[in-house]
């Protein structure tokens, strides 16, 4: 596993991601042996927080709404297809053994399994932000909900 992982994003279309406001907390990870806390947590309560959004094709991009992240290409009368990061800040994970990643979400109109993704890169470039990206392994399909209320 990379030393260093300079920034976590989410390319998803259509996806919410729901404010982990009221998720037990801490999660923990394994850090040399060690439990520990949470590296990195973002709720959406009110902002991208420290996250932010690279449209690198469509119209879309990551938003704050309902107390969200939420990746849109919807105009107010059509859907536009594209591509969208959501960047997290620079995450050390210099003296790590194993970390994972969770998040709820919300998928409505997916078009295909390869639209959700979550990938890692070791030297992000804003002047080029769709190169150097590693898909990182899921365990699981997403589940695509009928409405807007309940996350997976």
């Amino acid at each position: 596993m990379k030393k260093y992982l300079s920034f976590l994003t989410m390319a998803l279309l259509a996806v919410v991601f729901y404010s982990c406001e009221d998720v037990p907390a801490p999660y923990e990870i394994n850090n040399n042996g060690k439990k520990s806390d949470v590296i990195f947590s973002e709720t959406f309560a009110s902002s991208l927080g420290k996250c932010k959004n690279y449209t690198t094709s469509g119209a879309g991009s990551w938003v704050n709404d309902f107390s969200t992240a939420k990746a849109t290409g919807y105009d107010g009368s059509k859907t536009i297809a594209g591509t969208y990061y959501l960047v997290s800040p620079v995450i050390d994970l210099t003296d790590i053994d194993s970390a994972y990643v969770t998040y709820d979400y919300i998928i409505m109109y997916n078009k295909g399994e390869e639209n959700q993704q979550c990938l890692i890169n070791d030297n992000f470039d804003e002047a080029n932000p769709s190169a150097g990206w590693t898909l990182l392994p899921q365990n699981h399909t997403y589940t695509t909900t009928k409405d807007w209320d309940t996350f997976y």
